[in-house]
C-alpha cells in the first residue's frame, strides 16, 4: 500500500504564535539555540501547543518522511464564497 496524502484538520484555535515565539531565532544563533534546547526536559525551546503540535509533525514526518504544514482559512474562504 502506498500513502498518498495524509490530511488533518486542526482547529485554528489551538494554533497560538506565541507558543512557537520562544524558538525564534536567526541563523547567526541557531545553533547555540538548538544546543540550548537539548537540556532542556522537552529538547525544544517551543511551550504549549506548539510542543504537541511540533511532536504530532515529527510523529507524521518519521512515518512517511514527508511533511508539508499549510495555513488555510476554511472560514474566511467560505464566506468569500458566498459573498458574505
Amino acid at each position: 500500500m502506498i500513502d498518498i496524502a495524509i490530511l488533518e484538520f486542526k482547529n485554528t484555535e489551538v494554533i497560538h504564535s506565541d507558543d512557537f515565539m520562544p524558538a525564534r531565532t536567526n541563523q547567526r544563533r541557531a545553533k547555540a539555540m538548538r544546543n540550548k534546547a537539548l537540556t532542556f526536559a522537552t529538547g525544544t525551546h517551543f511551550i504549549q501547543n506548539a510542543y504537541w503540535l511540533s511532536k504530532q509533525a515529527r510523529k507524521y514526518y518519521l512515518s512517511v518522511r514527508l511533511i508539508l504544514v499549510g495555513r488555510y482559512r476554511f472560514s474566511e474562504s467560505f464566506s468569500s464564497y458566498l459573498n458574505i
